[in-house]
């Protein structure tokens, strides 16, 4: 089964389990890094989460195994199952930065982030401050916490978090992902600031001509519904 899992998981992009005591080989890093992940078709995922879950019924308390259904899951699209397994490792491992972040990977992308906002947001504070000793982890997790952050409209705690990292000593992707992030979170608040522009007011004057022109395309007649706009903006 070992052998089986771990094919189906390196076709996922999905890093090995754990050696079992039968199988005496050295741990490799089983950390997985955004943006590695290939496509994967419904039918291989499947596969892999079902061996991973039979994998966790035979040890539940296997933290990689753990992360490794909940990513699976979220691929497949059952995040709810995968939240809970996420926030089933956090419990677990307090201390370790990656749940942390794959869930604020996985909530960044959920339409209902919003009602979840406050409880998550306390939810990765605290991992930030549980996973100061793991300098990379900590770093990956205040990235993930900025976007998840940008994600529910909290533009200026998430910019507050990247500028920090300007002018700290960064790999060239990591700089880049946090320049990236910095713009996206521009892009937005000028977007805000747009829907936020109040529209001018229509002069008392030009009122009923306005409403004789909504009226003829109401008729279906667009033709004079356009020659009277026309007319009001000359």
């Amino acid at each position: 089964m070992i052998a089986a899992l771990s094919l189906l998981l390196l076709a996922a992009g999905l890093p090995a389990p754990p050696p079992t005591a039968a199988t005496a080989a050295p741990s490799a890093s089983r950390s997985v890094r955004a943006g590695r992940r290939p496509a994967v078709g419904p039918s291989a995922l499947q596969a892999t989460a079902q061996l991973l879950e039979q994998a966790l019924k035979d040890s539940p308390d296997d933290l990689d195994t753990i992360n490794q259904l909940a990513q699976v899951l979220a691929q497949l699209g059952r995040r709810a199952e995968s939240q809970a397994l996420y926030r089933r490792a956090i419990a677990q491992a307090p201390d370790n930065w990656l749940a942390y972040a794959r869930l604020a990977e996985l909530l960044t992308q959920d339409p209902r982030r919003w009602e979840q906002r406050g409880e998550v947001g306390a939810l990765l504070k605290t991992g930030l401050l549980r996973t100061t000793e793991d300098v990379e982890g900590h770093l990956r997790l205040l990235i993930s916490t900025a976007n998840f952050e940008r994600a529910v409209g909290q533009t200026q705690a998430a910019r507050a978090r990247l500028q920090v990292l300007e002018t700290a000593a960064l790999p060239a992707a990591v700089r880049k992902q946090v320049l990236d992030l910095l713009d996206d979170i521009q892009s937005d608040e000028q977007q805000s600031a747009l829907r936020d522009w109040p529209e001018p007011p229509i002069p008392p004057g030009l009122r009923g001509q306005l409403l004789i022109a909504e009226q003829s395309l109401r008729d279906g007649d667009a033709q004079s519904a356009l020659r009277d706009v026309d007319a009001l903006l000359r």
